[in-house]
């Protein structure tokens, strides 16, 4: 998720100066350049763990056991991690754009989300369905994001505009 941080928390000044420029047109625009750039980005690493997982594993071990479990892993993992690049755009741009309790909350909520699945999930499965919390937390976490950001953000613009004017 490194390169995921890159994309979505390095173009945080790119919003932040549109912000502080009362330029909304600009900001409205880097955000889809944005959330395009990372839809590309997470569809290539969801294709790469999907179809190539090998490569990934063999950097780490030949055993044969762990080799089919760790690729099984990395399937599972990955599951939802399209829909978790939307979630990093969303929340570093709130963040950009002076609206950061809100992003603190979505990005805790998800965190919290997957540390309580981490115990919870295996309760009531296997142990091995721990992994399942991982894409379980950037599903819902990325539906919350996607729909908080979309519900403020042409508010938060209009209020802004509004205040300067005034």
């Amino acid at each position: 998720t490194a390169p995921m941080l890159g994309i979505s928390g390095g173009t945080q000044a790119i919003l932040s100066y549109n912000y502080g420029a009362q330029r909304t047109d600009r900001i409205k625009a880097a955000e889809k350049c944005i959330l395009k750039l990372m839809c590309v980005f997470t569809t290539v690493m969801f294709l790469l763990s999907r179809l190539i997982p090998e490569l990934f594993v063999r950097m780490f071990t030949s055993d044969g056991e762990y080799f089919t479990f760790s690729i099984w892993a990395i399937h599972t993992v990955t599951l939802m991690i399209i829909p978790l690049g939307f979630q990093y755009v969303f929340v570093d741009g709130l963040t950009a754009m002076a609206k950061t309790k809100t992003a603190l909350c979505l990005s805790v909520f998800r965190k919290s989300l997957y540390a309580v699945s981490t115990v919870v999930v295996p309760m009531f499965f296997s142990a091995q369905s721990a992994f399942y919390a991982e894409p379980l937390a950037d599903i819902v976490g990325s539906v919350l994001s996607t729909t908080v950001f979309l519900l403020v953000i042409n508010k938060h613009l209009q209020n802004r505009e509004q205040t300067i004017i005034s």
